[in-house]
């Protein structure tokens, strides 16, 4: 029975290649202790079956398939526009290749009604590894206007983080793969930079909403876990997708938040002697290197290219 201190969940899941994660995901949903949510699922365009296979698994979601496949943010706000025609109060974004334990969605609920200005993260652990952080929130620090702290408790007790910050902790911020916004934030604010693709926009997305006043906090009672699959599983070849995406969305983000120039972003992420002309060199080398798709991702955000470059279908 729903309470009417209960808001509506929009739960939001992409699939692109991985249905049958994504059925593991969402049966794993079925068992919330939390009762109020709708499920929005945006299949992205994915060349096997994972459309009907998902529409035939599961005929009373939603579950929409897109025109094309412009990436992660741009999927989740696909799903966000139908969350606002559905009234939803809520937004949890959610990746496909976890599966959430059964407290997870009650507990950030819980969070933010207690501080309903804010975003929302889970604590990912690792599958079989239930002691064992995946991630724990992005820590504030006197360096975070300088340096980013991602991921510190990566591999740590789950133990020892909640004897360090109890319930629910200020972070600078939360994961993608689990984060929770109030759907006014997204009114008020707006959404995600879609065109970073892929990797960054949800950290983007934290410092950018920090300035206009909403805080980020890791909620410890949040338990998912991650399996970091995804769908990169299928091909040796798409390891040069994240390569490119990581490398240029890390360098964007290091100019557009941790105050560097160009040059200094570059020789940050690429050593202290590198400079212009040893990223020429390595966009040259031959293209079945990952070091071409790093250094192209290195050169595309020094000219500050964006959106969707490197397609993954093309290494299937």
């Amino acid at each position: 029975m729903i309470e009417a201190n209960q808001p509506l969940v929009a739960i939001s899941l992409l699939n692109w290649m991985n249905w049958e994660e994504t059925v593991l995901c969402i049966r794993s949903i079925e068992h919330l202790d939390y009762p109020n949510y709708e499920i929005l699922v945006c299949e992205n365009v994915s060349i096997n079956d994972s459309f009907q296979q998902l529409k035939q698994t599961f005929p009373e979601l939603t579950i929409r398939r897109s025109e094309t496949n412009n990436g992660y943010a741009a999927g989740h706000y696909q799903n966000y526009l139908e969350a606002k025609k559905n009234g939803a109060n809520l937004f949890w974004i959610l990746n496909s290749d976890l599966e959430v334990d059964q407290r997870a969605l009650s507990e950030l609920v819980k969070a933010y009604q207690m501080n309903p200005n804010g975003i929302y993260g889970s604590v990912s652990l690792i599958p079989g590894e239930e002691d064992l952080v995946d991630f724990g929130g992005a820590e504030l620090s006197h360096l975070s206007s300088r340096q980013l702290t991602y991921n510190s408790w990566k591999g740590r007790s789950y133990s020892e983080l909640r004897a360090a910050h109890g319930e629910v902790y200020e972070v600078e911020s939360v994961e993608g793969s689990s984060m929770l916004i109030p759907m006014a934030v997204v009114e008020e604010h707006g959404f995600m930079h879609t065109d970073f693709f892929m990797y960054g926009e949800e950290t983007d997305y934290c410092y950018r909403m920090r300035k206009n006043g909403i805080l980020s906090f890791a909620v410890i009672g949040s338990i998912v876990y991650h399996h970091n699959q995804g769908s990169f599983k299928f091909s040796e070849d798409l390891k040069k997708v994240p390569a490119y995406y990581r490398r240029r969305n890390a360098l964007r983000f290091s100019m557009d938040h941790l105050g560097m120039s160009k040059k200094d972003a570059l020789a940050y992420l690429n050593g202290a002697n590198t400079n212009l002309k040893t990223v020429l060199k390595g966009y040259f080398n031959s293209k079945k290197d990952l070091n071409y798709y790093y250094a192209l991702g290195c050169w595309h955000a020094y000219l500050g290219k964006k959106g969707k470059v490197v397609q993954p279908e093309k290494f299937l």
